[in-house]
Formats: structure tokens, C-alpha cells, sequence
């Protein structure tokens, strides 16, 4: 059985890339499940006022299996190392633990998981944060992709 974007499979997670830019013209990467994508994309512009670009699929593997292929893997347009974070919470209220599951490039986990430990980890009592460093890999030769493609339309105001 293959994994897909709303249960968490170990080994592969499709993911989309692509940059943001936000109203002071600052640009960042992110990565994004694809089955959230189009929702997250139509939040980034219509509520932040923000311009998501360079859209890309890609996939997401553990280390030990990016680190196993990567001769095969030379090929991609791109391969860069992502660390996954998990965050388990229990809600009291309803009795559910929650997970969410956020993909960071690793240059900039010291930083980001910082601001998860102020936003969304307000009990640590409460919560759980696992770390499962990997790579994102495109799934598009780097013959066929060019830093020059357009948005997808469905990014539009």
C-alpha cells in the first residue's frame, strides 16, 4: 500500500516546493504536502497578501534511503536535505491526539523550531515533537526544469 499526503508514511511523503514572497519582498522556500497544497496556496495569497512561485513536485525521503540512492537521485532538479517535524498534542477536551507535520529545510531548523516551540507548543507536557531529518528530491529531471516556470494559476487572487 503507498502512503499519501493525510496519513504519514516513514518512508515517502509527495510534497510540493515552491517560493513565497511576503509583502516586504522577502522570499523563502517551503514545502508543503500536496494534499494541502491548494488550500494552503489560496491562504498564502488571498489573507497574507503573499506570491507563491516556482511550484514544484517533489518527494520526501528519510536520509538513510536519500544517502542509499544518490546516484539515482543525481538526476533530480533538485535534492535537498528537509527535516520533518512532527508535533503530537493531546487535547484534553476532546480525548484525540492531534499530530501535525511540518517540512523544513534544515539551514533553517535551529530557527524554526524555535518559533513551533513558541507557537505551537505552548504545554510541552502535553506535546511531542519528533525530528526525522530527510531530503526533498524533485520528481522533475533537471534537463526539463528552469527557475523561469510559472505560478499555477490556482495561486491567484
Amino acid at each position: 500500500m503507498q502512503g499519501n499526503t493525510t496519513t504519514p508514511n516513514n518512508n515517502r511523503e509527495l510534497l510540493i516546493h515552491c517560493e513565497v514572497r511576503n509583502t516586504k519582498q522577502d522570499i523563502s522556500e517551503r514545502y508543503v504536502e500536496q494534499g494541502e497544497f491548494a488550500l494552503w496556496c489560496y491562504l498564502m495569497v488571498t489573507r497574507h497578501g503573499f506570491q507563491v512561485t516556482q511550484i514544484q513536485p517533489c518527494i520526501w525521503i528519510p536520509e538513510a534511503l536519500s544517502h542509499k540512492h544518490t546516484n539515482l537521485f543525481s538526476h533530480a532538479a533538485f535534492h535537498e536535505p528537509i527535516t520533518r517535524f512532527d508535533f503530537d498534542s493531546f487535547d484534553e477536551i476532546s480525548g484525540v491526539t492531534d499530530r501535525q507535520t511540518r517540512y523544513v529545510p534544515t539551514t533553517e531548523l535551529d530557527q524554526i523550531e524555535s518559533i513551533f516551540r513558541q507557537h505551537l507548543m505552548p504545554s510541552e507536557a502535553d506535546t511531542k515533537l519528533t525530528k526525522t531529518a530527510g531530503a526533498a528530491i524533485s520528481t522533475t529531471p533537471a534537463k526539463l526544469w528552469t527557475k523561469t516556470q510559472p505560478s499555477a494559476t490556482y495561486c491567484a487572487a
